[in-house]
């Protein structure tokens, strides 16, 4: 089993969205967890104040409402690990990374009780292009508020616990550098590495960016309007707000190098 763990901000989706849908190798499975990106069904299932997760809090929904869907999780994690005796599975999701060392120690040995070949792999940003790409991210998310120690990657806090579990030696990292990749494709890097017969055809590219005049506009809404609110009409709403600024068209948003300096050095 490899557990890709991201990180955030490289090329996450499309890795997920293209091997969910086109991945034909007879060799391999990603596994099904009822999207492409597994974050938010795994994260739920193995936190310990699951109420507590992201998008379970903005739908407002409480402990005792999530048992069913964390059952549901975990049989559905056991059936994809059990039916693949003679393929490597992959288990995606860049947030399943930032689940405490206890939770994630967990995960581990679930799925050490399936398989002893486990491995860890995943890309790894500079930290002011990631930092960039996490403000969007923040804001899309509904925060208003620009500070700059929250954008950074913070590596050994989101890795360590990982590389605790897996072992030094079952982790790969590898460098976010599009311009290396083949075509400048991170899907195809990505098999490439893991030695995964794909078609070039099946590349789903998902660019979760916002131009510099969306992203101003948002930011402003973020900290002068209402607020993301609560419940599946907020979430619904706030997913077509960000929908239409994608389409506004403009230079890519940059951060000056003096604005995140103190942050990094730090």
């Amino acid at each position: 089993c490899v557990f890709h763990f991201g990180m955030h901000k490289t090329g996450s989706s499309s890795i997920q969205n293209s091997l969910y849908h086109g991945l034909r190798d007879p060799a391999f499975h990603f596994a099904d967890m009822g999207q492409a990106n597994a974050s938010a069904s795994i994260v739920t299932a193995f936190r310990a104040d699951p109420e507590k997760q992201n998008m379970n809090r903005k739908l407002g929904l409480s402990r005792a409402q999530l048992q069913p869907v964390i059952r549901n999780t975990l049989e559905r994690l056991h059936c994809e690990l059990a039916r693949c005796a003679q393929q490597t599975v992959i288990l995606s999701g860049e947030h399943i990374a930032l689940l405490k060392q206890a939770e994630f120690q967990r995960l581990w040995e679930f799925l050490r009780g399936h398989t002893a070949d486990l491995r860890a792999a995943g890309y790894i940003r500079a930290p002011l292009s990631y930092m960039e790409s996490a403000f969007q991210q923040h804001v899309q998310g509904g925060h208003g508020v620009f500070e700059p120690d929250r954008l950074l990657p913070r590596y050994r806090t989101r890795l360590e616990k990982v590389e605790l579990a897996f072992g030094a030696a079952s982790m790969h990292y590898w460098y976010f550098d599009p311009a290396t990749f083949p075509e400048g494709c991170v899907v195809r890097d990505f098999c490439r590495r893991l030695r995964i017969d794909f078609d070039p055809q099946a590349v789903e590219r998902v660019n979760e960016g916002l131009s510099l005049p969306a992203a101003g506009l948002l930011y402003t809404y973020r900290k002068y309007g209402p607020g993301y609110g609560t419940g599946e009409v907020a979430v619904r709403q706030n997913a077509a707000l960000v929908r239409k600024l994608r389409k506004l068209e403009g230079p890519r948003l940059r951060l000056h190098p003096e604005l995140v300096a103190p942050a990094i050095a730090r």
